[in-house]
């Protein structure tokens, strides 16, 4: 079989790590010839890719294919016509899929989602996506993970919940995350930190100074700010550092819906606090946004609800449940 893949597997993010694993583990499905091309989301920076086998499938160019697959935002979706079967993972965001999204996944004849809620939202969007939909997954390939940690300073010995994102698609996420934290840490020996991409001097100075009036909104004296703000670039090295760094990770994430960020998790062992579909609620403003279709995103009372739990819990755990998926390999 032949298939070309699009996605954004050559540029930082979340998003790109999760397009470069989906890649690699096409690549390696047996009796199949893949040629890739990468594309770039919202100008987001490139990478270089030293897997010989990814720079192989970009130099390939075969007479036909029988598959293509996009992994991109349902706005820029193509069908391509000419081949037999198109299949598209899409890239979501908060925003409400709309009539004109829904009527451009119904016309693939595969539409892939790697979380409850994804599929939730696709599959219940009409009858034309619900029999199309599957749930996929993929495999992490990593021979070795680097044992290094950022230095946090006298946060270090603290129990470290953890948060990895994009500011400017996570201000909701963020803002509920700190004001939950800070309500429920009096005298705990825990801490909040946030792993955040794309802040200058100025974004970071607005957010400690909105982390500053969660405390005194509170009536909280603080010695030490237990919240830390912490800028990195959104490599994979450096996503897998944090990662190492923290304790328990909160699994939150307006920007796109994928399983990357819990894969690291747990392959390392740290706990993770995640949320279902039970736990949405829709309005028509997020992240200081306002969407005339509405969006839907995590509320504050589950928030609330778990990070409290996070916090008092010695041990913290959760009872996960799973839900059907298959592996990429097999549903292609």
């Amino acid at each position: 079989m032949n298939i070309l893949y699009i996605g954004p597997y050559r540029q930082k993010g979340i998003i790109g790590i999760t397009s470069l694993f989906v890649l690699i583990n096409i690549l390696s499905k047996a009796n199949t010839r893949v040629s890739s091309r990468p594309i770039y989301i919202n100008g987001a920076e490139p990478v270089d890719v030293g897997n010989e086998t990814i720079l192989s499938s970009e130099k390939s160019r075969l007479d036909n294919y029988d598959m293509v697959i996009q992994h991109v935002d349902p706005k820029d979706c193509i069908k391509i016509n000419s081949v037999k079967k198109n299949v598209i993972i899409p890239i979501l965001n908060e925003r409400i899929l709309d009539e004109n999204t829904i009527n451009k996944l119904a016309d693939f004849d595969m539409v892939l989602t790697d979380t409850k809620y994804s599929y939730s939202r696709i599959a219940n969007a009409g009858n034309k996506l619900s029999s199309k939909t599957k749930n996929y997954d993929y495999d992490i390939p990593m021979s070795s993970i680097s044992q290094n940690k950022f230095n946090i300073g006298t946060l270090g010995h603290t129990k470290k919940l953890y948060f990895i994102g994009s500011y400017r698609h996570n201000i909701a996420n963020i803002n509920y995350l700190c004001k939950s934290f800070i309500r429920n840490t009096v005298n705990n020996e825990c801490s909040l930190v946030l792993f955040l991409f794309d802040i200058d001097a100025k974004i970071k100075n607005d957010i400690e100074s909105m982390i500053s009036n969660i405390y005194t909104e509170n009536n909280i004296k603080h010695a030490i700010n237990r919240v830390l703000v912490a800028p990195i670039d959104p490599t994979l090295e450096n996503i897998l550092i944090a990662h190492q760094t923290g304790d328990i990770f909160i699994d939150l994430q307006d920007d796109n819906s994928n399983t990357v960020n819990s894969k690291f998790a747990t392959i390392l062992k740290k706990s993770i606090v995640s949320f279902g579909v039970d736990d949405y609620d829709y309005s028509y403003n997020r992240n200081h946004t306002i969407y005339s279709t509405g969006c839907a995103g995590v509320s504050y009372k589950s928030i609330e609800t778990k990070t409290k739990r996070a916090i008092s819990d010695n041990i913290y755990s959760e009872h996960i449940i799973p839900f059907k998926k298959q592996h990429i390999n097999k549903i292609i």
